[in-house]
């Protein structure tokens, strides 16, 4: 009876791996060898599966595609014209995804994707990837700020700029009380956004959007990159500016493009409140500033409305903007960027902060810029401690000290000077000092010459000291012992 039912369990447990065993056969995702997807952007993505059998051996492959926010997508592929070569024994389909205005996929969205291969002989396999829609030509990095009002994405070797563009958006922040939510996307000067440009024979460009390692190749819609960048700015950095600078441009018309809207606002005062937000100081504007002053190479006014790209250009712009600093200070620099979107134009606006006319600047900029003063003002930085604006007061008389210091030649802005704390080694024990003892005609106490400390007498090593001989001594010493019991053990035995 016992026998009966262990057969019977037997047969059960046969029964089972045998039926699991056709449900492996069945879905069987080793057959799938490897699965891909690569962005033709702005326009396309190629989806990618290898297999371990032919073409021919696939009866049915379908390719679902999920992006954030739309509806999935499921392709048909067939294998006859999706193989790269249908007679290879691994086969290799590859297909397109291209878009148009109505489906295409927005930068940053993540993009889920499923293969689902059905054999001719019944066996099924499955596999799921997924891909972050961006340039492939270039590694970028993602920058949030806090409650997410802005994003900014960038090359990955920016992130080693140094730029705290949290601290860069709470300055500007607590400037305007403004929060405007910003996303950017920002190119390298050497990278053009957008389709690929390739000169043809006829001298024609011929746009294209293709892969990172340039395998293939398709036309290019020239609006594709408007398709894909809903809700973005794609920017890119100009040649001969820094990124901070530049960052801190596009951060002027985020928080102040709407009030000075018809204000006819100066391309000079634009550039120049970029430049100082930006977290380096524009010193090296003042050789250049000073040149052309001293050349009679300075612009106009008129000239200087609108942006030039040339040094003369650059340097005055922020030269005025630093006269600017050196009369009403960084604050109020700030107070003028906001009284603009009040006034009725920038003029207007500049004379009620400073008190003088916008057309006396130049004269004045003319003269200030060979000061001690405008060294200073070009190395000004909001980062700092705000500059207060000049006023004529009484400059105190300085309170003496109760306890008399001599100084040998008085300054009139005292600076706190930092002294190392030296710091004692704590000895417990005076060392002998080397110079005798001056003599004394008052007798010491007992007790008080100092005693000589007795130095131990070193003595010979013996060859008990070395660990080779040690180590040898007690091998022999073990071996005599196995010896010796073996010589009892058998004495034992003859008894």
């Amino acid at each position: 009876m016992r026998a009966r039912w262990i057969m019977m369990l037997l047969v059960l447990t046969m029964a089972f791996h045998a039926t699991d065993a056709r449900t492996l056969a069945q879905i069987n995702d080793e057959l799938i060898l490897a699965a891909s997807a690569d962005v033709l952007f702005p326009q396309a993505i190629c989806f990618a599966i290898q297999l371990e059998v032919t073409a021919a051996d696939v009866a049915e492959s379908e390719l679902r595609i999920e992006v954030d926010g739309q509806a999935d997508r499921i392709f048909d592929v067939d294998p006859r014209t999706a193989a790269m070569v249908f007679e290879e024994p691994e086969a290799r389909l590859r297909t397109l995804w291209i878009f148009s205005a109505e489906d295409a996929p927005e930068l940053n969205d993540t993009i889920t994707y499923r293969w689902d291969i059905r054999l001719t002989d019944g066996r099924t396999a499955q596999v799921d990837g997924a891909i972050t829609f961006e340039d492939p030509r270039e590694s970028w990095v993602e920058v949030q700020g806090p409650a997410e009002r802005f994003l900014i994405v960038m090359p990955r070797r920016y992130a080693r700029s140094g730029i705290d563009f949290s601290a860069l958006y709470d300055l500007f922040r607590a400037n305007t009380s403004a929060e405007p939510a910003v996303q950017w996307w920002i190119y390298p000067p050497a990278l053009e956004p957008g389709c690929q440009r390739i000169a043809q024979d006829n001298g024609a460009d011929r746009l294209v959007a293709t892969t990172a390692n340039v395998d293939q190749t398709i036309d290019c819609d020239a609006e594709a990159l408007r398709w894909v960048s809903q809700g973005w700015s794609v920017v890119q950095v100009p040649a001969e500016e820094t990124l901070d600078v530049f960052v801190g441009k596009l951060m002027i018309d985020a928080f102040y493009g709407a009030g000075w809207e018809g204000k006819q606002v100066p391309d000079w005062f634009r550039e120049a409140l970029g430049r100082l937000y930006s977290s380096t100081t524009q010193s090296v504007l003042l050789t250049e500033a000073r040149s052309a002053a001293r050349q009679g190479r300075l612009l106009p006014l008129e000239a200087m409305a609108e942006t030039q790209e040339t040094p003369t250009w650059q340097a005055q712009s922020y030269g005025l903007l630093a006269w600017l600093i050196d009369r009403i200070g960084v604050l109020g620099i700030f107070r003028l960027a906001n009284v603009v979107a009040g006034a009725s134009d920038f003029a207007t606006a500049f004379e009620q902060v400073t008190g003088q006319s916008l057309e006396g600047l130049i004269p004045a900029y003319e003269q200030w810029i060979f000061s001690r003063e405008a060294e200073v003002a070009f190395g000004v930085s909001p980062f700092q401690a705000p500059t207060p604006a000049p006023t004529a007061t009484n400059t105190p008389t300085e309170t003496r000290s109760p306890t008399p210091v001599s100084t040998d030649s008085p300054s009139a802005t005292p600076t706190a000077e930092i002294v190392p704390t030296r710091t004692t080694a704590p000895t417990a024990t005076r060392l002998p000092s080397a110079t005798p003892l001056a003599p004394s005609a008052t007798p010491r106490p007992p007790g008080s010459l100092q005693t000589p400390t007795p130095v131990p007498v070193p003595r010979e090593p013996s060859l008990l000291d070395q660990p080779n001989f040690r180590m040898v001594t007690l091998g022999v010493l073990l071996v005599l012992l196995i010896v010796l019991v073996a010589l009892l053990l058998r004495s034992g035995r003859r008894r």
